[in-house]
């Protein structure tokens, strides 16, 4: 067993013990994507999401059970995954309100709904950079 098996099976037995989805995907996916989901997971538990959104986006997050889905957002916030798995309701609910604009270095702009928490807004500008081919080191200045 390699190093990176490993890891990856350590990450899939804390996956089992916290009761997480198993993942679905080819064999040399699943080891690599538990690790990734993993790590994504880290990330967000690391941020200031305060309760009851915390449990509520974690679960989000935890609806994407695609091993491929996991792979190939490896390199994006964490917040791309809980964006794609977003319900119809949920999505509405969290952009809801009055709309602002965030102020991003470099000049762009990006419409953000008043109801968002300061995290899930910079994960969203982050996202928006990204898709207009900015990086993730760009941050948004000031919210009107």
């Amino acid at each position: 067993m390699g190093e990176y098996d490993a890891i990856n099976e350590r990450n899939a037995a804390r996956a089992r013990a916290a009761g997480w989805p198993e993942l679905t995907g080819t064999d040399a996916q699943l080891g690599w994507a538990t690790t990734v989901r993993q790590t994504k997971l880290d990330e967000f538990d690391a941020g200031a999401v305060a309760e009851p959104q915390r449990s509520q986006m974690r679960a989000v997050l935890l609806r994407e059970t695609s091993a491929n889905v996991w792979i190939d957002n490896r390199g994006n916030p964490w917040g791309v995954v809980w964006l794609a798995n977003l319900t119809d309701a949920e999505r509405a609910a969290t952009f809801r309100g009055p709309r602002r604009t965030c102020r991003i270095s470099g000049g762009f702009e990006s419409r953000l709904g008043r109801t968002m928490s300061a995290e899930v807004a910079e994960v969203a500008v982050q996202m928006s950079f990204r898709a207009a081919g900015g990086s993730r080191a760009h941050r948004y200045r000031e919210v009107i």
